[in-house]
């Protein structure tokens, strides 16, 4: 698989990796593509991309379901180009992967499933485990805006999106940043040519 910069790594409890994506399809632990798992962040920026996936970071993640360790998620942005030719993620999408499937290789039951659909920040993606140490936060970011999206992945399935109004209007047309404290306390939101917001997040 080749990268440009989005990535990321699912691997079980043990530490055996299961899958990794570069945004534009998912492969196995063999390396083979997971079963249904191409054709992922589509948009007309899809075929300048499908051979060396997505360039921008945290464009993409994945989460495992809370209570059922065989079912994971998908997290990841698709993108259109702005009227200047940028790269603009018009949504934020997700599709769900179970490991029973292909024999224990696994698969994606459904996929291309819109979370959001509106202008966002390119990259900036990111979750934090809940308070419960069960659920999990996932947090994206309008382009333009101090509007952030966040969404509450539950054993039951994501709840949300949650909108909340905070820090830095962030104009941001290049791939930006943000982290999580370890301890869930503090959230941080970073581009160069915009601003460091450092946020309590409860």
């Amino acid at each position: 698989m080749n990268f440009r910069e989005a990535e990321a790594t699912m691997n079980d409890r043990n530490g055996n990796l299961l899958f990794y994506t570069n945004g534009i399809w998912i492969a196995n632990s063999t390396g083979d593509t997971l079963q249904n798992g191409t054709g992922l962040s589509i948009g007309s920026f899809y075929d300048q991309f499908v051979n060396d996936g997505i360039p921008a970071p945290q464009a993409v993640l994945f989460l495992p379901n809370p209570l059922d360790s065989n079912l994971y998620y998908m997290f990841y942005q698709t993108y259109t180009a702005d009227v200047n030719g940028y790269l603009q993620p018009p949504a934020l999408f997700y599709c769900d992967i179970n490991m029973n499937l292909d024999n224990g290789l696994g698969g994606v039951m459904q996929k291309n499933i819109p979370l959001v659909q509106d202008t966002l920040i390119a990259s900036e993606l990111t979750a934090c485990k809940h308070g419960n140490g069960r659920d999990w936060w996932i947090v994206t970011h309008r382009y333009n805006s101090d509007l952030y999206y966040k969404f509450l992945l539950t054993p039951f399935g994501i709840q949300g999106p949650f909108v909340q109004n905070i820090g830095t209007v962030m104009y941001v047309r290049g791939p930006s940043q943000s982290s999580f404290s370890p301890d869930g306390k503090k959230f941080a939101c970073y581009h160069p040519l915009e601003d460091l917001d450092i946020m309590d997040f409860d």
